[in-house]
């Protein structure tokens, strides 16, 4: 074919064929991952999740001068959210 248009036209055609390709594979690794694992959920106190991730942060900041700190609002009520078991 040379190098003329349709050598650009045959290339973006490969092109957009792999990419197409490699598409139909994820989605099919998808549907099977999907298909063996199902999800299950249960509750979880958002405040204490945000405790413990500070709490971590604050353990990798050490003794420096960086704190990270929250309050729970007064009067709040206890807030869940749901997690994969």
């Amino acid at each position: 074919m040379g190098d003329g248009p349709g050598r650009q036209y045959l290339d973006v055609i490969l092109a957009e064929s792999q990419r197409l390709e490699r598409m139909v594979t994820e989605i099919e690794s998808y549907v099977q991952f999907t298909s063996q694992h199902r999800p299950c959920f249960a509750a979880l106190d958002l405040a204490r999740l945000l405790d413990d991730a500070l709490r971590s942060v604050n353990d990798r900041f050490g003794e420096g001068t960086i704190r990270a700190h929250w309050e729970r609002p007064t009067g709040s009520r206890r807030s869940t959210a749901t997690r994969p078991c």
